[in-house]
């Protein structure tokens, strides 16, 4: 395995990668696509929410994501104040209900494959708790995860310019 030039850029590349690696895969021999989906996008928007670009993705609005290719992100929150302002909270809101196992998978309702995720995050306790929520079918999912590499992509290459 060849050495990452740029640590936390080549994780996105190779994170993206071996998803699509294991879905197309998938049913073969126990390859589990959504499973490898939540990893994916775990490392995609745990790591440089947390490590490098943190404050980069503060600075960029819903609306910028959308301009880079994350989809929208349809979120019920109980608070107008709980709704993502910003990339960086779209992905602390992702980040936060996988971490925290505040997830569903649900089906069609026969036993079939998984067809949407349904992830929550909360903050403060009894009379105080804020939510949001979101149910996310598998393929808007999955565009969250390319849409978020786009945007780190996207920042890594600004930074390697400004050096």
């Amino acid at each position: 395995m060849a050495m990452p030039s740029d640590t936390y850029r080549d994780i996105m590349v190779r994170t993206i990668a071996n998803y699509e690696l294991v879905k197309a895969y998938s049913g073969q021999n126990g390859g589990f696509e959504v499973t490898q989906l939540m990893n994916s996008i775990l490392a995609v928007v745990g790591y440089p929410q947390e490590r490098v670009l943190k404050q980069r993705l503060k600075d960029l609005t819903v609306a910028d994501g959308r301009k880079l290719g994350l989809p929208e992100i349809p979120i019920i929150a109980s608070s107008p104040d709980y709704i993502p302002k910003n990339v960086a909270e779209q992905a602390e809101m992702i980040r936060n209900a996988i971490a925290q196992g505040r997830i569903g998978f649900f089906s069609d309702g026969h036993g079939g494959d998984i067809e949407f995720i349904q992830l929550k995050d909360q903050r403060g306790r009894g009379n105080n708790r804020q939510t949001r929520e979101v149910d996310l079918p598998i393929q808007l999912f999955e565009a969250i995860l390319y849409g978020f590499g786009n945007i780190a992509h996207a920042l890594f290459a600004e930074a390697a310019e400004a050096k």
